[in-house]
């Protein structure tokens, strides 16, 4: 009963585990962590992870995050790849570009994100899509039954398609039926 267990991951005392993983763990994904961390208050335990690991984190991507005041390196980030995450098993994995080659991490549901790779984009459009990723991260914290910190996020939310986080295993329950339809 996945959803079940979600449910009451997000009624509990611990941090909800979300893993973010994409193909070299130096851009979206990292910032995918970081604005789990900034939006999360404590909330969330957020983790990001590669396929192939770039060994060092995208300058640009560490530039744009200091812009809304979040210090990478202060706060530990690195390039990693998805063996050197915790053997849990997750509340969500979201895959970042990586979806036909991610690992299948243990995980309550999983979502695979199309987020554009912004590493070559100018100044504007990455920040864009670091943006993109920020109301991505918002919305998934709404589906994990989290009030986000918006005061954190006051940029102006693009028209997203509502992403739909997928069971791992079949529901069983008619709770999963609502959370379903959120």
């Amino acid at each position: 009963m996945p959803f079940d267990d979600l449910l009451s991951s997000a009624f509990s005392p611990r941090p909800l585990h979300v893993a973010f993983v994409c193909i070299q763990n130096a851009n979206r994904s990292q910032m995918a962590q970081a604005w789990a961390g900034m939006l999360g208050g404590g909330r969330i335990a957020a983790y990001s992870a590669g396929i192939h690991p770039a060994g060092a984190i995208c300058p640009q991507a560490v530039r744009s995050m200091a812009e809304l005041g979040y210090d990478m390196a202060v706060r530990g980030h690195v390039s990693k790849s998805t063996a050197d995450l915790p053997g849990i098993k997750f509340d969500a994995v979201i895959a970042m570009g990586c979806s036909d080659v991610c690992p299948r991490l243990r995980a309550v549901c999983r979502d695979a994100w199309a987020i554009p790779d912004a590493r070559h984009l100018p100044e504007p459009q990455f920040r864009a899509v670091r943006n993109l990723i920020g109301w991505r991260v918002y919305d998934l914290m709404l589906d994990l039954g989290i009030k986000p910190e918006r005061s954190v996020l006051t940029l102006a939310k693009p028209q997203l398609a509502k992403p739909r986080l997928t069971a791992v295993q079949a529901p069983e329950s008619p709770l999963a039926d609502i959370l379903h339809g959120l």
